[in-house]
């Protein structure tokens, strides 16, 4: 660039002269501009350039070519910023027209056909939007809404995104109406949201009143669905329904039929935990049985001399035929003592083992005391009278 503005300084001393003051201010300002560009301070250095033309009363090459360079560099900021865009097209074409023989109008040139070919798309596009949002699509009304509120993709406008987003807040409306009327409750609550509001539909309370009524009805369908798969949290709420008369017809006689399926259900849950809990203590009395077996040891002593032999050895390594001695005299003996002892070891872990299934058994059958102390605070739980577990022992 620094070379571009040498050649337009040389065209620049060919142009009629102005008053010798006013150029030495526009030159000490288009330095100031120089230096913001430096810093890549773009804004600032179109400000510096504005400056710099006004103190000159008119523009010439170098400030025209500067601008349209701290212009394109803030479009490559934001490429969709269409007032932008049409800003440096305008640059871009006041250069062209008037310094267009001179060095560095090729460049020029070149952001010249970018941003035009940016504005052709934007407004084809902003074409078949408009024409999309006039037949009912709400997408593209969103999009017509943002891009005339923020200049993005659009010239900015205001008053159009105020029109817009007035018809995107009606057909929004119709949407959740004709989606509501088909049952779906997160569009009954926007339509509800709606008539309270007036957004997109005349504000009227009782309409809002009806949609929250229908509301409630479609959320007790869905409880009653879900209360028939087994869901105990939509039982409850099936009961509390028919008990208050929200979204069914109030009536006693089925939430006590549903009550009577809830408590079942919460029965059985129950009974399906104590089962898996009764699994899980008979996995673990096997596995500490299984542990205690594994810790049985059929040479105890042969392992108890080894051990004082190994220990001998690695702490005095001068000892190592007293250690083989002790070996020799010792290891006899403790081979005794474990084969005297074996027996009884077996013994062991075939109580152990047995131990581990009878208490498995217990747990399982309806007869052990284990089974029924269970029974009796089932009974104890679900309200049954105090002394009912009296019979259930007297029965032995």
């Amino acid at each position: 660039m620094r070379v571009v503005l040498a050649w337009i300084l040389v065209g620049l001393t060919l142009s009629t002269a102005v008053n010798a003051s006013e150029r030495h201010l526009a030159r000490f300002i288009f330095q100031e501009a120089e230096e913001a560009m430096a810093k890549q301070d773009f804004a600032t250095a179109l400000d510096k350039l504005e400056a710099a033309e006004q103190a000159m009363g008119k523009t010439n090459p170098l400030i025209a070519y500067l601008r349209v360079q701290a212009r394109a560099a803030l479009w490559e900021r934001n490429p969709d910023d269409y007032s932008l865009a049409k800003q440096l097209k305008t640059d871009t074409d006041l250069f062209l027209r008037r310094y267009g023989q001179i060095e560095g109008a090729r460049e020029v040139y070149s952001i010249d056909q970018r941003v035009g070919g940016y504005l052709a798309g934007a407004q084809a596009e902003l074409k078949k939007r408009m024409a999309s949002a006039e037949s009912g699509d709400i997408a593209s009304m969103k999009f017509l809404v943002e891009s005339f509120r923020t200049g993005q993709g659009a010239p900015e406008d205001p008053a159009k995104a105020s029109a817009w987003e007035k018809r995107l807040a009606a057909a929004e409306a119709q949407e959740y109406l004709r989606r509501a009327e088909a049952g779906e409750i997160d569009a009954m609550k926007a339509v509800i949201e709606r008539y309270n509001t007036g957004e997109g539909v005349p504000k009227d309370l009782a309409k809002a009143q009806a949609w929250e009524e229908r509301l409630e009805a479609a959320k007790a369908q869905e409880d009653l669905e879900r209360a028939e798969a087994g869901d105990i949290a939509a039982m409850a709420a099936v009961v509390a329904r028919y008990n208050s008369g929200t979204g069914l017809q109030k009536d006693e006689s089925s939430a006590n039929a549903w009550q009577k399926k809830l408590d079942s259900k919460n029965e059985q849950v129950r009974a399906e935990k104590a089962e898996e809990q009764r699994r899980y203590r008979e996995a673990a009395q096997r596995a500490k049985a299984q542990q205690k077996i594994q810790e049985i040891d059929f040479w105890q002593f042969q392992n108890e001399v080894h051990a004082v032999v190994k220990k001998t050895r690695q702490h005095n390594p001068d000892m190592v035929s007293s250690a083989q001695l002790l070996w020799t005299t010792q290891a006899p003996f403790a081979s005794v003592l474990d084969l005297v002892s074996a027996p009884t070891k077996l013994i062991q872990v075939q109580l152990l083992k047995r131990e581990a299934e009878m208490r498995s058994s217990a747990w399982g059958n309806p007869d052990s005391m284990i089974a029924q102390a269970l029974t009796v605070e089932k009974a104890a739980r679900s309200g049954a009278a105090a002394n009912s577990a009296t019979p259930v022992f007297a029965s032995r």
